[in-house]
């Protein structure tokens, strides 16, 4: 399988090893199992996915990934739906190991419209990772039960929900274990009719989302963090620690600097004795529990990654990009990250904007377009110096700003509006 890799400077930071990327000018980064079936009603294989362009409140237009509206009306998991095939999967070109090292997850996503109505899973996102995958998933393997996890197994799986409401319960995202009922992962079985791609379910074995916090459920929750990406684009990162997973968000158009921890989930190897992984996640999540989940489990390596749409509000995903993290502290560490950050204003801006260099070292700048080449660059002193930088011949869009010293490079995004 063919993936996009950037290799355009500014666009990846320094501190990371890219994978894969997806930028959605294409269908061909994916596989696609809206068509391993027949659910159209044209009775044809037929995608239930549309590539565009859309645009957020404040004028940010984003290369997406989208359902299409017959896909949208057939969300159900009732007989003649897409069921919960209406995903995509990215297999790894090499399968990671996460024995010693750390892996990011990030992309961008908008919903049109807010579903408040029960818990937000209509317009659910949720990306899973996935181990034991096949060499090649069947077509209509949805309907053979005989066939063992014809779509792979789940490890971990990170939902994020269609909802603005905040307070406990009501956490807009979480994280999972597994899948099914399985301590392996094993791929659901609906009504003892269909497959469910990527089920999940609570560390203890229950309905996501229901249970009380950690450790009865997976995660250690900001209550009160709206994770939903409406009405503007929001940026997702997914750390996969060796022995922690972290989820972060912030808006599409801050920077890394601005990303805010909304959980994490504590996974110590399962080499280590029972009562030292206890030890472990007691600590990390202020918990006293006395035996693990019922679900827990180490998984070692991740072979795909699966990304699962869940209607009815229209969602979006642009920007699909998977790292290795080479250095972890400089990409999260907020204080040693903001300590040279350079302050950029206005953003979203018209005819030019000002970077303000807050370093005591020299800082150079590039500025680039959507694909990669070169629009403007410069050097600006240490200490506190304003530059000036003019855009008023440039086309309105969206464009990345590279700012650098030898210590550090900084890349955020800058909107122009005319």
């Amino acid at each position: 399988m063919l993936f996009l890799i950037v290799s355009a400077i500014g666009v990846q930071a320094q501190n990371d090893s890219l994978i894969l990327m997806d930028n959605f000018t294409t269908i061909e980064n994916f596989t696609d199992l809206t068509k391993k079936l027949i659910w159209s009603d044209s009775g044809d294989t037929t995608s239930g996915f549309i590539l565009k362009q859309t645009e957020d409140s404040q004028g940010m237009v984003q290369n997406c990934l989208s359902l299409t509206e017959e896909a949208i009306e057939k969300t159900g998991y009732n007989h003649g739906t897409i069921k919960a095939s209406q995903a995509i999967d990215y297999v790894i070109p090499e399968k990671l190991d996460r024995l010693n090292s750390t892996y990011k997850i990030e992309f961008d996503a908008l919903w049109e419209e807010l579903n408040n109505n029960g818990w937000g899973e209509s317009g659910r996102i949720v990306v899973t990772l996935l181990h034991d995958y096949p060499d090649e998933i069947p077509f209509d393997a949805i309907y053979n039960l005989e066939e063992e996890a014809p779509f792979g197994r789940p490890a971990y799986n990170l939902r994020i929900r269609n909802h603005n409401k905040t307070g406990d319960y009501y956490s807009g995202a979480f994280m999972l274990y597994g899948g099914g009922h399985d301590i392996n992962g094993e791929v659901e079985i609906y009504n003892n009719e269909y497959w469910l791609p990527g089920f999940s379910s609570e560390a203890g074995g229950t309905t996501p989302g229901l249970s009380e916090p950690y450790p009865l459920s997976p995660t250690m929750k900001n209550e009160n963090f709206v994770t939903v990406g409406y009405p503007n684009w929001k940026h997702y990162t997914w750390l996969i620690k060796p022995e922690r997973l972290e989820f972060y968000v912030r808006e599409s158009y801050q920077d890394e600097s601005e990303n805010e921890l909304v959980f994490l989930m504590q996974i110590p190897k399962s080499t280590k004795s029972e009562n030292k992984i206890i030890e472990e996640i007691n600590a990390a999540h202020q918990s006293t529990i006395n035996d693990l989940p019922v679900l827990y489990n180490w998984f070692r390596w991740i072979e795909a990654i699966r990304i699962y749409f869940r209607g009815a509000e229209q969602a979006h995903l642009a920007n699909f990009k998977l790292s290795k993290v080479l250095d972890t502290p400089l990409a999260f560490n907020k204080k040693e990250h903001q300590s040279a950050q350079p302050l950029v204003y206005p953003n979203p801006c018209v005819s030019s904007f000002i970077i303000e260099n807050k370093s005591a070292r020299k800082m150079s700048f590039a500025l680039y377009n959507s694909n990669g080449t070169m629009m403007k660059n410069g050097i600006i002193s240490d200490g506190l110096t304003i530059r000036n930088v003019n855009v008023e011949s440039l086309s309105e869009g969206l464009y990345i700003l590279k700012t650098s010293n030898h210590k550090q490079t900084n890349i955020q995004k800058i909107i122009i509006n005319k």
